[in-house]
């Protein structure tokens, strides 16, 4: 046992010895080689410490075995985007629709197992993707995008930095141990900078939904179980609160507030600032707080290719449901009983008043609802 002591003694001090050796050798050679200090300045003024040989030889040894795939470089250098074609890293669990898709995902965004994403699709830096999403062919995630619950988007969507959609509903009957918010969107959709988009709850329609073709600009909201048509825009800080009803190509402008059960009706405009608490018709100009009636969207007919004689036929409408006398009733059935009633966009604007929960907002001016009298014939053909 001493015999064997002695010799691993004499193994440790040779060893010392080599490395004291190799050390005086380094000593003596030029500061290029030797120094990390200040270039131009001897390494014993320069107060750096040496490099060790075995510091050296870790080195090399790292330096062989660095990273030369691209994923691989893409994760030493985070804002290089990769195109993969089989799942890697943080995203080995999605699920592919083909396995010859060509999937672009940043190497700091997290895509939860699960989460579908069809071809083509971008997903930018520090996006969070849940596990139950699933999005459409050719959609991008510009940046810091978050999308969470049941939530689907359709192709060629575009998402912009800190917008949070699918996320939990802003309703205190919720558990946090529920089902997912389900949340349905279309195609095409332009969803801006800080827009918020709820899914539905188990007490209301259970899916809040959007069609095709809309743009929600900076800071808009929609709230759990609301419907949104398609063509619609929200301008920035425009929020439409739960349960409520947007139709197709109305446009909401700067900072409106609608309110929660409120319909606003197709090709409906209403003006900014405006707090909408009751239905806004079809084909209608809205303003003020509270929000009223003020005139026909005849821009918004233009624009949409109505022809002239349609939209007389709505200014004629209008006027016999809005401002004339008699109670509402009265005058839907009115206007049910008239040769208008036989062209659809009549029939569109009627049904949508009858079916009205909560009031249509009343007009800006002219008689309301007074009981006194009601339109005659007259006024349906004068119109």
């Amino acid at each position: 046992g001493d015999a064997l002591s002695s010799d691993h003694g004499h193994e440790r001090t040779s060893a010392l010895r080599a490395v004291f050796r190799e050390c005086s050798t380094d000593k003596r050679k030029s500061n290029n080689e030797i120094s990390v200090g200040i270039p131009g300045k001897d390494s014993h003024k320069s107060g750096d410490k040496q490099e060790p040989p075995t510091a050296r030889t870790n080195r090399h040894i790292n330096d062989a075995s660095s990273p030369t795939t691209e994923a691989a470089k893409a994760s030493v250098h985070p804002d290089r985007r990769v195109d993969i074609g089989v799942p890697i890293g943080l995203v080995t669990g999605r699920h592919l629709r083909s396995p010859t898709l060509s999937t672009g995902i940043h190497p700091t965004a997290i895509v939860a197992a699960g989460a579908q994403l069809g071809e083509d699709v971008e997903v930018g830096p520090y996006c969070v993707v849940g596990k139950h999403v699933r999005l459409g062919d050719r959609t991008r995630l510009v940046a810091h995008v978050v999308i969470d619950g049941d939530t689907w988007i359709g192709e060629e969507c575009e998402l912009f930095p800190f917008c949070s959609i699918g996320t939990t509903p802003q309703d205190k009957k919720l558990k946090s141990t529920g089902e997912p918010a389900r949340l349905r969107i279309g195609k095409n959709n332009r969803i801006r900078e800080h827009v918020t988009i709820h899914g539905g709850t188990p007490f209301g329609g259970g899916t809040t939904a959007l069609g095709d073709n809309n743009m929600l600009l900076v800071g808009a909201h929609i709230g759990h179980d609301a419907t949104v048509g398609s063509n619609v825009v929200f301008t920035n800080g425009a929020m439409a609160a739960g349960h409520t009803e947007i139709g197709d190509r109305a446009i909401l402008g700067a900072m409106v507030g609608i309110h929660q059960f409120a319909r606003v009706g197709k090709l409906a405009m209403v003006g900014a600032g405006a707090m909408v608490s009751h239905d806004a018709p079809p084909f209608a100009m809205i303003q003020g707080d509270r929000a009223k009636l003020v005139a026909v969207n005849k821009v918004g007919l233009h624009r949409n290719g109505y022809t002239a004689e349609q939209k007389a036929l709505v200014k004629r409408v209008f006027r016999l449901l809005f401002w004339r006398a008699g109670t509402l009733h009265q005058r839907l059935e009115f206007v049910r009983g008239s040769a208008l009633h036989r062209d659809p966009i009549c029939q569109e604007i009627v049904d949508f008043v009858a079916a009205s929960k909560r009031g249509i907002c009343s007009p800006r001016s002219g008689l309301r609802n007074p009981t006194d009298e009601i339109a005659t014939g007259e006024d349906a053909r004068g119109a």
